[in-house]
């Protein structure tokens, strides 16, 4: 992070009477409330990726906001105007989920966001960093009271607030760095971390060859088993996954870069699981859209209901899909092969079985709605003739193709449509049919509970965060396009996978 700060001002060190201020209160601060942030890390990291902002931004702001908690009088602040961990202004915006909520944190980064691209409009000749400052400042005073880089906080809290936010979130990011291996690994977990922000060839090469240098050094540590350093190539190419269309400019770079590094120093099995890993990206991960990308509201309060929850929205969706997670576990094997047969994100696969069938647990003898449906996704006799058991590899496989079929007809009825946005819709229609799609923002309105694409996309991005937690037990640990581990997890250290997940 190279955006330039001054750090807190004295009166907002005053808050926990540091007799320092500037970036050295800013880090004590940061610090105290480091302990608390740990509760919600899971949650940052996961909107940081879907977001493309960077975490340890977002954790600096709960920071500076509410202390990571602990100034908030149930989950408000700021005389009972301002709500969540972010201290999202209620007088400007309506909260979404509970104060500590993925939904609350989501929609606080998306306001964060909009200044940032807000700042960049009326300063087009500012660089990158002074439009991100900028947009913080924006967060705290709104986008009219930035008129100058140089007096970008003169109206913000403290007359210190982008400064300061900045400083906490340098500091979380060293603490990252510290965490991912040691000083010798700064420049490489720099990298790691800023991997949502990698949208050039150039880029994704560049992080490959200091893959290539992290395994070299990881093999050397490990003398007595060389495959540590391919193993962890392997993983972090299904973590890395080049978009498609970069894939040969990123191969040709890479080889160019780092190819003494590849011949010289690694072994021939390290160079074939680096490029096996690469390929196995471009032809496994799902063609159909990133899952992670899609926009959703989850479900409604009628949908809601079927657990007797009094929330509805992102967050009930979530507690569903957890409620059906051990149940999916059976048929976790099925689920990635035949997300992988037919370049199907596997989350998406699991997220409908949890929406039409409880991963099994409504159907009486494989059948549901009132015996039209067939099966763990539930295929209408009406329109298709079911084949094989209801839990077999043949009747997701059946659905599946049913699946792909409906975003294909949305992708022709609606060709200006974005890849993410006719996965939305096919997955739509696959509950009430293609006909049914009028248009993006109200494609759900007459599929069951008015909710069912929304829900099912909400179930799916928790299956494929659920993906991310390594080495937890009961966790649907392939699920996801971005983790098709071709190797076995017992074959990877819980440090290895964890690797570049981690903000703190």
């Amino acid at each position: 992070m190279n955006t330039d700060t001054t750090g807190a001002s004295q009166a907002t060190a005053n808050q926990d009477r540091l007799t320092v201020n500037g970036v050295e209160a800013s880090k004590r601060m940061a610090e105290t409330d480091l302990a608390r942030m740990e509760n919600y890390k899971s949650i940052i990291t996961e909107v940081g990726r879907a977001k493309q902002m960077d975490p340890a931004v977002i954790a600096a702001i709960i920071s500076r906001e509410s202390r990571a908690g602990a100034a908030l009088e149930g989950g408000w602040g700021d005389h009972g105007n301002a709500f969540g961990l972010m201290q999202i202004d209620t007088r400007y915006h309506d909260e979404k989920g509970a104060f500590d909520s993925e939904q609350h944190i989501t929609q606080a980064t998306e306001i964060l966001i909009s200044f940032i691209k807000e700042i960049k409009e009326i300063f087009p000749t500012w660089s990158q960093e002074q439009c991100f400052k900028g947009g913080i400042s924006a967060y705290n005073a709104g986008v009219s009271s930035v008129s100058s880089n140089e007096n970008i906080d003169a109206r913000t809290t403290g007359q210190d607030y982008s400064n300061d936010v900045v400083a906490r979130a340098q500091y979380y990011k060293s603490k990252a760095r510290v965490r991912m291996g040691g000083e010798h690994n700064q420049e490489f977990a720099h990298r790691t971390l800023r991997l949502p922000d990698c949208d050039t060839p150039v880029l994704q090469a560049e992080i490959l060859c200091l893959l290539a240098k992290q395994a070299i050094e990881m093999s050397q540590e490990h003398r007595g088993n060389s495959l540590h350093g391919a193993y962890f190539l392997d993983d972090c190419m299904v973590r890395l996954q080049p978009r498609r269309g970069y894939m040969p400019k990123v191969l040709f770079t890479s080889f160019i870069n780092c190819k003494h590094l590849l011949f010289r120093r690694l072994h021939l099995h390290h160079i074939l699981y680096f490029l096996f890993g690469l390929f196995s990206m471009l032809f496994l991960a799902s063609i159909y859209g990133d899952i992670m990308k899609v926009d959703t509201t989850g479900a409604s309060e009628k949908t809601a209901k079927q657990d007797k929850l009094t929330i509805k929205g992102v967050e009930a969706s979530k507690k569903m899909a957890e409620t059906d997670l051990a149940r999916m576990e059976k048929y976790k094997s099925i689920i990635i092969k035949v997300g992988k047969a037919k370049q199907m994100d596997p989350a998406v696969i699991a997220a409908i079985i949890s929406r039409e069938s409880r991963a099994g647990a409504v159907l009486k003898d494989g059948w549901g709605d009132h015996g039209n449906g067939f099966g763990l996704m539930q295929v209408d006799k009406r329109h298709h003739t079911p084949t094989g058991q209801w839990d077999s590899e043949q009747h997701i496989i059946q659905a599946t193709d049913i699946l792909i079929g409906f975003i294909k007809e949305i992708k022709a009825k609606f060709p200006k449509w974005t890849q993410e946005q006719c996965l939305k819709g096919g997955i739509s229609a696959y509950n009430a049919g293609v006909k049914n799609v009028q248009t993006y923002e109200r494609m759900d309105i007459g599929t069951t509970g008015d909710d069912y694409a929304n829900d099912v996309v909400a179930r799916a991005q928790w299956f494929n965060s659920k993906a991310r937690c390594a080495g937890q037990s009961g966790c649907l640990g392939s699920l996801g396009s971005k983790h098709l581990h071709h190797f076995p997890l017992s074959l990877v250290s819980n440090a290895m996978r964890t690797h570049l997940v981690s903000y703190k």
